[in-house]
């Protein structure tokens, strides 16, 4: 009496579509996400912790961003975007990808970081001068 392994049984698409499956179901963090693709497994993950650091980052962020004030807002602002841009997109992509293209550009050519950091910079230092000098003042005219 022969055993036969239920692996022998299947074709080779079918194990091929089963690894992928597997894999997927591995690299995929979020169980969400799983359950969303079909996999039937999905559910074994909720008493496993993350494993991996980016797992353990992206827990306690998504945790952080479930208790902050804005998250409803941004939520909802998320999903009416999405409604507003996606039929666009679809319409005209060729369209929204230079405008896209344009837009890094002049972004990149602007170059907002340096003016809009050079004033915080600027005041940053000027507090810590202030400060020094308050300080330095303090001690000077401290009597001997």
């Amino acid at each position: 009496m022969s055993t036969t392994d239920p692996i022998d049984e299947l074709t080779a698409s079918e194990r091929l579509t089963q690894s992928r499956e597997r894999m997927s179901y591995w690299l995929t963090d979020d169980d969400r996400e799983a359950r969303a693709n079909g996999h039937v497994n999905a559910g074994e993950r909720d008493a496993e912790q993350p494993t991996s650091v980016g797992g353990i980052v992206r827990e306690v962020i998504g945790d952080w961003w479930a208790e902050h004030p804005l998250h409803a807002s941004a939520t909802l602002a998320f999903k009416a975007s999405r409604t507003a841009i996606v039929p666009l997109v679809r319409q005209h992509p060729v369209a929204v990808l230079g405008s896209a293209a344009v837009v890094g550009a002049v972004i990149i050519w602007a170059r907002p970081w340096r003016w809009l950091l050079r004033p915080a910079l600027v005041a940053g230092v000027a507090s810590q001068l202030a400060a020094r000098t308050i300080a330095r003042m303090a001690t000077a005219s401290k009597p001997v």
